[in-house]
């Protein structure tokens, strides 16, 4: 996420933090009466901090994910499968990305 991106995203999440009346007019007693605008900034920080954690989760687990894949691969591969078990695990071509989709991965 870009700077950018990531000033619009906090600028939203403040926003819609405060209350508003039924005309959309910000009710000034209302912002009044809530936390200052330091404290909604670094609530809506935690917020995209938070998005930010799960999302690089999320890549850390696809990508362990992707590494079980090649290494099952490698080993169940004909080549391997075929060569006695002390023998050394043989390197072979790693497919790409259409073999992986066409072999519904």
């Amino acid at each position: 996420m870009n700077a950018r991106h990531a000033s619009r995203e906090l600028a939203l999440l403040t926003l819609f933090q405060l209350d508003k009346q039924g005309d959309g007019q910000l009710n000034a007693d209302a912002v009044a009466q809530k936390s200052t605008m330091q404290e909604q900034v670094l609530s809506a920080v935690r917020a995209l901090s938070a998005e930010a954690e799960f999302q690089i989760q999320s890549a850390a687990d696809q990508l362990a994910e992707v590494s079980r894949y090649l290494l099952d691969y490698e080993l169940e591969h004909p080549t391997n499968l075929e060569s006695p078990l002390e023998a050394e695990v043989k390197p072979v071509e790693i497919p790409t990305t259409r073999q992986m989709v066409e072999s519904d991965y």
